[in-house]
């Protein structure tokens, strides 16, 4: 679906499932201990293929695409 994630305080991880929707990420604190979990992703091999082929920039927001959605 399309869902909207917040995580809680401290550092969060957020798990994306194979059909994952249009989904947000509310509170991404980069450089904090957070983490975006995509191993359930399997058109994403690993960070270089993430960075080449499926990592936008959207309005100064980054967006990950895939097949199953972004």
């Amino acid at each position: 679906g399309a869902d909207t994630l917040w995580g809680a305080q401290g550092d969060d991880t957020f798990v994306f499932a194979a059909s994952h929707g249009a989904d947000v990420v509310a509170d991404f604190e980069a450089g904090d201990d957070e983490r975006i979990d995509l191993s359930a992703i399997a058109e994403i091999v690993d960070f270089t293929d993430l960075v080449a082929n499926h990592l936008a920039d959207v309005g100064g927001t980054a967006q990950i695409q895939s097949s199953q959605g972004t």
